[in-house]
């Protein structure tokens, strides 16, 4: 398929046009997510969550501690 007047072998510029046309779109402001699929426990760190994220940047090297709300 053409895009413009010129033929294409990859879709490039076809994300290049939406990252030009809305710029912010794509920050997300949302705390991080992550689906949980295997718990452990290591005496010397404590709990181990193994899982995927969906929503947000994890950094290597970081402690990250999980929050709950409560429902009274």
């Amino acid at each position: 398929m053409a895009i413009g007047k010129k033929q294409t072998s990859d879709i490039k510029y076809l994300l290049d046009t939406i990252l030009r046309k809305y710029p912010n779109q794509l920050t997300l402001r949302a705390p991080r997510k992550m689906q949980v699929a295997s718990l452990d426990f290591s005496s010397y760190v404590g709990r181990i969550a193994i899982g995927r994220v969906f929503r947000g940047d994890i950094t290597a090297g970081l402690d990250y501690t999980r929050a709950k709300r409560t429902v009274k």
